[in-house]
């Protein structure tokens, strides 16, 4: 199915974010805390990941988003369905048996994201910019008649 309106790119963009934000919010994978002024996830306190879990016992209290210049102390200021559908190293990417639920719902989102709206789905900025991004592509299409996207 190719999408050929801004409004029908944009609801497919707000549908996945929402939905993504809905598995994030039922599974809750990161655990947030904040104990004596510093800020933890499961990664920094050890409990996902192998060896190769970079975070593990960090004490600046720095999360994997921590740099992120639209993370707020109330948390991210932007509807960014990139960052919605992602999760840090620490959760794996390798899917077996033991995959955690939360890395299947969201591979599932992001595949059909990848079918509907590939060209605002690896953009990490605001919805904004994101809507600018299909508008650009929408007028590539009527400009030389690509098929593509």
């Amino acid at each position: 199915m190719r999408l050929e309106t801004l409004s029908e790119m944009v609801a497919v963009y707000d549908d996945l974010f929402k939905r993504g934000k809905e598995v994030i919010a039922e599974l809750n994978p990161c655990k947030i805390q904040i104990a004596d002024g510093k800020v933890s996830c499961t990664a920094v306190r050890g409990e996902v990941g192998g060896s190769y879990n970079g975070y593990q016992g960090q004490t600046s209290g720095n999360l994997c988003c921590g740099g992120c210049k639209y993370l707020t102390a109330k948390g991210c200021k932007v509807n960014c369905l990139a960052c919605k559908l992602w999760l840090c190293a620490c959760f794996g990417s390798v899917y077996t048996k033991n995959t955690p639920k939360i890395l299947v719902k969201l591979s599932k989102l992001k595949a059909e994201a990848n079918r509907k709206i590939p060209f605002m789905l690896g953009i990490r900025k605001s919805r904004a910019y994101n809507i600018e991004i299909a508008k650009e592509v929408i007028e590539n299409r009527r400009r030389y008649g690509r098929s593509g996207f």
